[in-house]
């Protein structure tokens, strides 16, 4: 069994980190923020376009080149193209592949 964290808020900006580690994002399910600006990302994963709740990921101030500017600070548009990058974590609880938006069970 993948254990989940209850975590809501994650506020990591201005650390100098370099990679968002996938296994530890897909395990934060309830995270409504991730606030990851201000860092030394070239990337995040994909994993990250399926957390349900996730709302707010403010990326701004990273020098991410794969992903268009914009959608560093538009979050939905930001989950919509991550999920187009790879498919869903395996288990309950994440949203459905190719951007449709509908959760899994």
């Amino acid at each position: 069994t993948l254990f989940r964290s209850e975590l809501v808020e994650l506020r990591l900006r201005g650390n100098k980190i370099r990679t968002l580690d996938a296994d530890i994002i897909r395990r934060l399910t309830n995270l409504t923020l991730l606030d990851a600006g201000k860092n030394d990302l070239k990337d995040v994963p994909h994993v990250m376009g399926y957390l349900p709740r996730l709302r707010r990921a403010p990326l701004d101030g990273n020098p991410i080149r794969v992903i268009r500017t914009p959608l560093l600070t538009d979050t939905a548009a930001l989950k919509v193209f991550l999920r187009k990058r790879g498919p869903p974590p395996s288990g309950p609880g994440y949203l459905a592949g190719e951007g449709d938006g509908t959760s899994t069970s």
